[in-house]
């Protein structure tokens, strides 16, 4: 454990790393602003104004929505740092770590010298903060569902100079997720429930405000855990003994799924007997980015095979090959 003096020197350093920075940019940005050289000036997601006085050359991604969308749109020569989930597209796995999924290293950014930082949704306020003392503009880019993600690509398409890139993968987002729903439509509804984690981890599911939510309505199911009243929380196993759910969707990451034969409760349910045990790609279905139209026609073939054609086998963690 670190003495408290050890921590208040870290902070200090962090500090003066980030005020050289920004003192070095100073005089040259405020000379540009004064001149109304401004590329670019809007709001982000969360209402930050957000001024750019020349194109980013240097970008920090602080999601892996984030990474994915700046390559999306041709830009991924410009990111010269990303968080440590950004796992896609295969170019990402070249980019130094910076950041989990709340905290940044202010050290390893201010290093990379960025003129653009697009930060993640669940970013502390603090750390937000301190990022917007350097020279580079902290934009908060990760949406939290369908609408907002559009907005977060349009967003970061018009502050690289890539809108019109941006506009065209919306519009073909929009187009892949509408022709979905539009086959789904008319279809029988079948009670649908998303495992995140079951057994000794706890019986996660998601609810109201979450993508999986949302793609389950999409693909012409009902979510059983619509009562949650929230995105994510622990759904009681009696309670779904009771519902029953015609459909199990669970992710690659949500445990050891060719035990729920043996799981007490889950061993009771008709989905689980009659093998309708859907495993689905948790970052097509949950990482708000260019893929979300991938993720929805996963679980749309998780909820009407017979429609969509069967989901390809994928091995779950833990799970035997």
């Amino acid at each position: 454990m670190k003495k408290p003096h050890s921590v208040t020197y870290a902070r200090l350093v962090t500090a003066a790393v980030l005020g050289a920075v920004f003192l070095a940019a100073c005089v040259r940005d405020k000379t540009e602003a004064d001149a109304g050289s401004v590329f670019y000036r809007g709001r982000d997601l969360a209402g930050n104004e957000i001024v750019l006085l020349r194109r980013p050359q240097r970008i920090v991604s602080l999601a892996p929505s984030n990474t994915e969308i700046v390559f999306a749109l041709g830009a991924g020569d410009s990111l010269v740092g990303a968080s440590a989930y950004s796992d896609y597209p295969p170019g990402a796995a070249r980019l130094p770590r910076v950041s989990d999924l709340t905290r940044a290293n202010l050290e390893r950014v201010a290093a990379l010298a960025p003129d653009l930082v697009l930060a993640g949704n669940k970013i502390d306020s603090d750390t937000l903060s301190l990022l917007g003392r350097m020279r580079a503009a902290a934009a908060v880019t990760e949406g939290t569902d369908f609408a907002s993600t559009y907005a977060s690509i349009l967003a970061v398409g018009a502050m690289t100079g890539k809108a019109a890139e941006a506009e065209a993968l919306v519009k073909k987002m929009r187009a892949d997720i509408q022709s979905i729903a539009d086959r789904a439509e008319g279809a029988p509804t079948p009670l649908c429930y998303y495992i995140v984690s079951f057994g000794s981890g706890g019986d996660w599911t998601a609810g109201p405000g979450s993508f999986i939510d949302e793609m389950i309505s999409l693909a012409g199911g009902q979510n059983a855990g619509a009562s949650l009243g929230r995105p994510w929380g622990i759904f009681q196993l009696e309670k779904l003994v009771a519902l029953d759910p015609a459909v199990i969707i669970a992710g690659t990451s949500s445990g050891p799924l060719d035990r729920l034969s043996g799981e007490p409760g889950y061993s009771s349910l008709s989905a689980v007997k009659q093998g309708r045990v859907a495993i689905v790609d948790d970052d097509l279905v949950t990482r708000p980015g260019p893929r979300l139209a991938q993720g929805l026609m996963e679980i749309a073939r998780s909820v009407h095979p017979e429609i969509f054609g069967p989901l390809p086998r994928k091995p779950a963690q833990g799970s035997e090959p």
